[in-house]
C-alpha cells in the first residue's frame, strides 16, 4: 500500500466512524442544542383590562386606543399575532402572540402604547393548546377606522339579510 492509498483508506474509516457515531446519537448534545435554536415560538396570552388612565363611562372605541390598534396591526403583519380583539361583554381584550420566551412576550406587551399610556394594564401567560381544530378562527379582515386608528374586525358571512 502506498502512502496515498493509506491516507485515503484512513480518511474513509474516519468518515465512516463519524457517520456511525452520529447515527448512534453520540452527538446528541449538539443536536439538542441545534433543536433548541430552531425551536418554534410558543404562544402567549395577553389579557388587557382597564388601567389607571381608563376613562370610566367612556366606550372603548373612544378611549384613545388608536396607537394600540396600530401596534396590534403591526404584530399581525409581522406574523407575531395569532389572534386578538376586545371582549364583547366587558372592557378590555386579549391577544395571543407568538414569542420565543416569556421575556420576549413581556417585551411585546411593554412596547404596547395602551400599556405605556396606562389605558390598559395586562397580564401575560404562556399557553399550550391541548385541544384545537385544524380550521381557522372566525374570518378576520383588516379595517381602518377614521378617527381611532387601525382596527381588526370580524367579517362573518351572514345568510340572514335581516340582521345585516
Amino acid at each position: 500500500m502506498t502512502w496515498r492509498t493509506s491516507i485515503g483508506f484512513t480518511s474513509g474509516i474516519v468518515l465512516a466512524l463519524a457517520a456511525s457515531l452520529a447515527l448512534l446519537g453520540v452527538d446528541a448534545p449538539e443536536r439538542a442544542w441545534a433543536a433548541e435554536e430552531k425551536r418554534a415560538p410558543a404562544l402567549f396570552v395577553l389579557t388587557y383590562r382597564p388601567g389607571p388612565s381608563w376613562q370610566q363611562g367612556v366606550a372603548m372605541g373612544k378611549q384613545g386606543l388608536g396607537p394600540h390598534g396600530a401596534y396590534i396591526k403591526g404584530l399581525l403583519e409581522s406574523g407575531q399575532l395569532f389572534a386578538g380583539g376586545g371582549f364583547v361583554t366587558s372592557d378590555g381584550g386579549m391577544a395571543i402572540v407568538y414569542a420565543a420566551s416569556m421575556d420576549e412576550a413581556r417585551a411585546l406587551l411593554a412596547a404596547d402604547p395602551a400599556i405605556t399610556s396606562a389605558i390598559f394594564v395586562a397580564t401575560v401567560e404562556e399557553w399550550r393548546p391541548r385541544f384545537h381544530k385544524q380550521a381557522p378562527l372566525i374570518p378576520v379582515t383588516l379595517a381602518v377606522a377614521s378617527g381611532d386608528g387601525a382596527r381588526l374586525s370580524h367579517a362573518p358571512q351572514r345568510k340572514d339579510k335581516r340582521r345585516a
